[in-house]
């Protein structure tokens, strides 16, 4: 299972997170965690900015003190106060470049899952708030995602096997980005995803959001569906709603059901370091994704799904 907590400052080390993470490992998951970059942990982060990611155009967008990327406002007053979600370096055109670091983590997996440490081939996302916005971004990516040199395209989607999604956002930072509705656009013309659990909270506007998230991936209900939480008094520094009453229940309840009605497939060789990946653009075009024998993944042009600015030359 991917987890890919909130854009918070505390992120994926909330109790809960944890807790849900230790719960899955328990029965059977192996589970991978993620701060995005600027959040979370990362807030703390030592490493020197290269040159060359300045170099990347998308970067242009970030709010730049000096010539270095700085993380700032660490200490929020209010869990719910804006600076707690993370640097103020970045401006809401560039959020949606953070997919960048689930496309990074994905890649992680699969050369684990060669390594016969995972299974890839059975990939669970879980994914609150806004990083539920950057997962349907990483989503949309991974339907256009295809391995070079085989006979016929298989996209890489195909390894999806379900989703959980907390309080998800059809935002990010509460802006509707033009990309973000070319992506859900991209997301509505399958056919069919696998079953997926959708929690709101109850005591929120939640409700409608959630349908909404559901339609979008063509949900019937008959296995995972909606589920309204109640998430009493936030304490300092946590947000998540698996602090609800059953959360973590909830979550790993659905993963359980799922392993009942719906077979994993089983493990074979993917080979991925020693092969090259694209991304089908359309109209013949396509995008490197990986180069063969790398073991680190080319960036996603996401100015092909409409993010203004967010372009990798």
């Amino acid at each position: 299972m991917l987890m890919l907590s909130d854009l918070t400052q505390t992120g994926r080390r909330q109790r809960d997170w944890l807790d849900l993470a230790a719960a899955l490992q328990q029965r059977g998951c192996t589970v991978l965690s993620l701060d995005f970059r600027g959040y979370g942990e990362n807030l703390q982060s030592q490493e020197t900015v290269p040159n060359s990611f300045i170099g990347v155009p998308a970067n242009n967008l970030l709010r730049v003190e000096s010539d270095a990327v700085a993380p700032v406002e660490r200490q929020p007053q209010t869990p719910d106060d804006e600076s707690a979600r993370g640097s103020t370096v970045f401006t809401e055109q560039y959020l949606p470049w953070l997919v960048q670091d689930v496309i990074a983590a994905r890649l992680w997996l699969d050369l684990k899952h060669d390594a016969g440490e995972v299974n890839t081939n059975n990939l669970i996302l879980l994914a609150e708030g806004d990083a539920a916005a950057l997962g349907m971004v990483w989503l949309a990516t991974e339907s256009f995602r295809y391995k070079d040199g085989t006979n016929e395209k298989e996209y890489e989607l195909r390894d999806l096997y379900g989703a959980v999604w907390l309080e998800p956002h059809l935002t990010l930072r509460g802006r509707s980005l033009a990309g973000l509705k070319s992506v859900q656009t991209t997301l509505n013309s399958r056919d069919r995803w696998p079953p997926m659990l959708t929690a709101y909270d109850r005591a929120g506007g939640g409700v409608k959001t959630a349908r909404d998230w559901s339609k979008l991936f063509k949900q019937d209900g008959r296995l995972g569906g909606e589920r309204g939480l109640t998430r009493g008094r936030l304490n300092f520094g946590e947000r998540t709603l698996l602090m609800a009453d059953g959360g973590v229940r909830t979550v790993t309840e659905y993963v359980e059901d799922m392993t009942k009605e719906r077979p994993l497939r089983a493990w074979t060789k993917r080979d991925v370091e020693a092969s090259a990946y694209s991304w089908d653009l359309g109209s013949g075009r396509s995008s490197p994704a990986k180069a063969a024998k790398a073991s680190r993944p080319a960036l996603a042009p996401l100015n092909n799904w409409g993010f203004v600015g967010l372009r990798i030359q």
